[in-house]
């Protein structure tokens, strides 16, 4: 598998951070798109750290993935929520901020010049 970040996300935040951050941007975006998960006018992705653990980053320690989406939402870059359908259910939720968003847009414009000048 491979993995993707931006790497002025990973020099500001942190590399987990910035891998993190990635794999929540594309879901986000994925959910906009698909019109799925939509709560309180904002898109959002799901899943435990145990989840994220056992799954797409199995590089990470569940306190390590923890730690760095702890870290993200003190940033300002993620907003945390809850939208879970059962009452016992402590899986958090989570969508990019403004913040975020602006950051990504930037990384976005970056790489769309480099690739740009690569093609001239």
């Amino acid at each position: 598998m491979i993995y993707m970040f931006h790497k002025e996300i990973a020099e500001e935040f942190g590399l987990a951070e910035a891998t993190l951050f990635y794999h929540i941007a594309y879901w986000v975006r994925r959910n906009r798109r698909d019109n799925r998960n939509y709560h309180d006018g904002k898109y959002w992705v799901y899943n435990s750290a145990q989840e994220l653990a056992d799954g797409p980053h199995k590089y990470l320690s569940v306190y390590q993935i923890r730690r760095a989406l702890n870290h993200l939402v003190d940033e300002g870059m993620l907003q945390l929520g809850r939208y879970n359908k059962k009452g016992y259910d402590r899986t958090y939720w989570y969508t990019l901020t403004k913040k975020a968003e602006d950051l990504l847009h930037l990384c976005e414009m970056d790489a769309s010049y480099l690739q740009d000048a690569g093609n001239k």
